[in-house]
C-alpha cells in the first residue's frame, strides 16, 4: 500500500476466515517506509510491488524504488529505479535490512518486475532494463539472504538484445525453476 497517510510498503496475512493475522488491520506490517534521500523520486515511482510464497509460512516482497533515482553511478547516469527485496517470517517480521536489501543498483531505470518462488526458499525475479536500450528482460535468483546471483539475459547470446522486450510473465515450474514469457521486437522495431 502506497499513500499519503500510511508512505511505503506494507503486508498483511489473512486466515482462513479473512481474519489479520499480522500488525493492525488498518496497516499490517511495514515492509518499506518511504526512505527520504537528497537523490529520491518516491512520490513519483510506481513501486509494483510483488508478493511470492518463501516455500515456508513466510513470504517475498519485490518492488521497484526510487530512493537513489539522481544519485549519480560511477558511469555517471543517474540510477534511477532500483530493485529491492524483502523476505518476512510466518510472524510478518522482516529478515532482510530495514526498507529492504537492494538486488539492482545499476544505472538507468528497471520496470515491469516479475517475481515467482524459488526452490529452498530462494525468490526468481525476471525485470525489464533500459540499461542498454528500450529495454531487454533479465532473470536472477535471490537468495534467501537477499543477494541477487548471476543474471541471465534471456536472448541468451550474452549480450544485450536489439530493441524492446516487454510484458513479461514469470511462472514458476515447480521444480526451483520458471516459465517465462514476453512480447519481443528484436527482429523488427515494427512488430
Amino acid at each position: 500500500k502506497h499513500d499519503a497517510t500510511i508512505p511505503g510498503i506494507h503486508a498483511q496475512k489473512l486466515d482462513g476466515n479473512g481474519v489479520a493475522q499480522w500488525g493492525s488491520t488498518a496497516t499490517g506490517v511495514t515492509v518499506m517506509n518511504l526512505v527520504d534521500t537528497a537523490f529520491d523520486h518516491n512520490s513519483t515511482t510506481e513501486m509494483q510491488p510483488r508478493i511470492a510464497p518463501d516455500g515456508g509460512a513466510g513470504c517475498w516482497m519485490a518492488w521497484v524504488d526510487g530512493r537513489n533515482w539522481d544519485q549519480l553511478a560511477p558511469n555517471g547516469f543517474a540510477h534511477a529505479q532500483d530493485l529491492y527485496v524483502q523476505r518476512l517470517d510466518d510472524s510478518g517480521v522482516p529478515q532482510l535490512l530495514a526498507n529492504g536489501a537492494p538486488v539492482d543498483t545499476q544505472p538507468g531505470s528497471t520496470v515491469d518486475l516479475q517475481i515467482a518462488p524459488g526452490s529452498a526458499g530462494e525468490l526468481l525475479i525476471a525485470d525489464k532494463s533500459l540499461l542498454f536500450d528500450a529495454g531487454d528482460i533479465f532473470c536472477a535468483r535471490i537468495s534467501t539472504g537477499g543477494v541477487r546471483g548471476t543474471d541471465d539475459i534471456l536472448n541468451k547470446s550474452g549480450v544485450a538484445a536489439d530493441n524492446e522486450q516487454k510484458n513479461t510473465v514469470l511462472v514458476a515450474d515447480g521444480s526451483g525453476g520458471v516459465f517465462v514469457a514476453w512480447d519481443d521486437k528484436r527482429v523488427s522495431a515494427n512488430q
